[in-house]
């Protein structure tokens, strides 16, 4: 019997409660602190855990653009021969790192926890990141799902995965759908060339996000 999924279950109800046990009221002067920090955030709920992660992938998304760190991402030199962008488990595994060297210790990413790799490139059903913070009595929490711009089922897993098989399901209420996109002229051999202008591109996948509100 696999008993995997069974262990991922109860190390991932471990941090939960792991997280409530270490919730600390803020002190005054801790909060004055906040109050003169202008992008100082305090999460109160889900919303606020997700607004807070927006702001990081836009800064990271900014990094990825302006800085070295596209060289995390890649296999090769961007434009090379044959260089291709990482699977999207290495690269969701590199997120997650990066949300939580930012966010820590305010925040649980769980990565380890909720995927069971059987192979390089892993399919199957499975959460690709769930950030968790504690607010007090409750834990506010936000799922992702991740696809890169080739994935055959980039314009139907909001719908059918991230909401779906994991927000309706958990009784959540807030999800982040994130796509790994690569200019077409970077893309490998063989990796469609549709869906060429980003903001085209999030346009449509905000309008499918729209029809889940509130």
């Amino acid at each position: 019997t696999d008993i995997q999924p069974y262990i991922t279950h109860l190390l991932q109800g471990a941090r939960q409660q792991e997280s409530l046990a270490g919730w600390r009221p803020v002190d005054p002067g801790t909060l004055m602190k906040l109050v003169a920090t202008g992008d100082a955030r305090l999460v109160r709920d889900s919303a606020g855990l997700q607004a807070v992660l927006v702001e990081q992938l836009a800064a990271i998304q900014h990094d990825l653009s302006n800085k070295v760190l596209y060289r995390h991402v890649w296999d090769k030199e961007p434009g090379d021969t044959g260089a291709t962008p990482k699977v999207e488990d290495d690269i969701s595994d590199w997120l997650g790192q990066q949300l939580q060297l930012r966010l820590a210790p305010h925040i649980i990413v769980d990565r380890e926890v909720q995927v069971a790799r059987t192979k390089h490139a892993g399919v199957g059903t499975r959460i690709d990141i769930t950030v968790t913070s504690p607010t007090g009595l409750q834990l506010a929490r936000v799922i992702f799902e991740a696809k890169r711009v080739n994935n055959p089922e980039l314009m139907t897993a909001l719908d059918s995965q991230l909401v779906g098989q994991y927000l309706r399901p958990e009784d959540l209420s807030h999800g982040i759908y994130i796509v790994y996109w690569v200019r077409a002229e970077l893309r490998p051999s063989g990796w469609t060339k549709a869906h060429r202008d980003p903001e085209e591109l999030a346009a449509t996948l905000r309008a499918q996000a729209d029809a889940h509100r509130p």
